[in-house]
């Protein structure tokens, strides 16, 4: 029998075809890893562009950072000086709070004018927002203020020393307060409740549906007030809307420091001196919007929204005899006086000034664009809302509502501007 040998060096062709298969199999599979929607290389194809993007990015990020503080401008930086003739500038104070100033204006140094500022460092006085931060539209070469000049009033969340905050609310107050029968007030905390807030501004309170905003007179259930869009045949807010919007998202606004003045070719001013008395609230309101015409920034008369937080802001920083200042009596009163004193212009017993305001509380009543109402029907001629307290009386005090006629004048009755900054500014 013949036997066969098996070449055990050799390869069958069996295992040949299967060694190629399983080799297409394989490099399939490698060309589908590297090519395939999930490939290796469109994986990398897409980290790398990935990446690409998140360098630029982070490029453009660091760019955004740089300019940003390139323009947070320091109010320390930026005293006694026009910041920016044609434009509003906003700068931040010590705390990282921010002040809107209206184009041409400056920041009036400490010590100039009788400005103080004392909430930071005293060795520094670096303005701070609760210090009330005082502006000028004139300044001279030294700082010294020669224009008209307001303060800063700070709405929303204010940043406070080490990490504290304090919120403030832009809104009508009606202010704790009981009175004697004499009208002379006896007791209450002076603490503010919030009636309206300024979200609800276009609530018409004399409308039934609206009666919840309505702020009533002391010791009466039957006259009340209202900021109203109408009136009553008063003036009313030269743009009631814009200032609302601009004093929140600004996060701010300005009251006059001073009553007004009477200037030059019937012009309202701001500064020391002489007030502008003996007007009534239509001519108040006339002046008050004409002050300034601009695009940059709006004057108007002092609306109830700006006069009650003003008081809010100044009682969350400061008291006066450990009472609130919506609680102050006139600190000129004299039942002698036949005329207004001179505002910023009197001695120390006599001056009402606080976080760098004059005279809310004293010299004079003073016009506001609130309308006042009674349930039965207000009386034609009377209307408008004065604000304060006077000289000639001790029965009167800051956060005080009183009635009057519009077209009535008085050598008791003034005014205070305001200024708010435009959105598209």
């Amino acid at each position: 029998m013949r036997n066969f040998k098996i070449n055990v060096n050799g390869i069958t062709l069996i295992a040949l075809v299967v060694t190629i298969v399983v080799l297409l199999i394989l490099a399939g599979v490698s060309i589908a890893m590297l090519t395939g929607e999930d490939g290796l290389i469109k994986m990398a194809t897409k980290a790398a562009n990935e990446y690409k993007k998140a360098s630029e990015e982070e490029q453009q990020a660091l760019n955004d950072l740089g300019n940003l503080l390139l323009n947070h401008l320091q109010i320390k930086d930026n005293l006694g000086k026009v910041i920016d003739e044609n434009k509003n500038t906003t700068v931040y104070d010590e705390y990282n709070n921010p002040i809107e100033i209206p184009a041409g204006f400056s920041i009036v140094p400490n010590g100039k004018n009788n400005v103080e500022y004392s909430y930071t460092e005293t060795e520094t006085h670096i303005p701070s927002v609760q210090d009330g931060i005082v502006i000028t539209d004139q300044i001279d070469e030294e700082g010294n203020s020669t224009g008209n000049e307001f303060v800063w009033i700070p709405v929303g969340k204010i940043n406070n020393k080490e990490g504290e905050s304090t919120e403030i609310e832009l809104g009508r107050y009606d202010f704790d307060i009981q009175l004697n029968e004499d009208g002379t007030l006896i007791t209450g905390t002076g603490n503010e409740t919030l009636v309206q807030s300024a979200e609800n501004y276009d609530k018409e309170a004399d409308e039934e549906e609206n009666s919840k905003y309505r702020i009533y007179g002391i010791n009466s259930s039957n006259v009340y007030y209202y900021e109203s869009t109408k009136g009553l045949g008063n003036s009313v807010a030269k743009d009631l809307k814009g200032f609302i919007n601009s004093a929140t998202e600004k996060g701010g606004y300005y009251l006059a420091r001073y009553e007004a003045g009477h200037g030059t070719d019937e012009k309202v001013i701001s500064k020391a001196g002489t007030v502008w008395n003996n007007v009534t609230q239509l001519e108040a309101a006339t002046a008050a919007q004409e002050m300034y015409t601009g695009n940059n920034f709006t004057s108007d008369l002092t609306n109830s929204y700006a006069w009650d937080t003003a008081v809010v802001f100044i009682q969350k920083y400061q008291e006066i005899n450990e009472k609130k200042y919506s609680m102050q009596t006139a600190k000129n009163y004299s039942s002698d006086k036949s005329s207004p004193d001179n505002t910023g212009e009197r001695t120390t017993e006599t001056t009402d000034k606080i976080n760098n305001i004059y005279d809310m509380a004293s010299n004079c009543f003073e016009w506001t664009t609130e309308t006042r109402k009674t349930i039965d029907g207000a009386a034609p001629n009377v209307s408008a809302a004065m604000r304060g307290g006077d000289y000639s009386k001790n029965t009167y005090w800051t956060c005080n509502r009183r009635q009057q006629a519009q077209d009535r004048k008085n050598v008791r009755y003034s005014f205070r501007p305001i200024l708010y900054v435009s959105m598209s500014n």
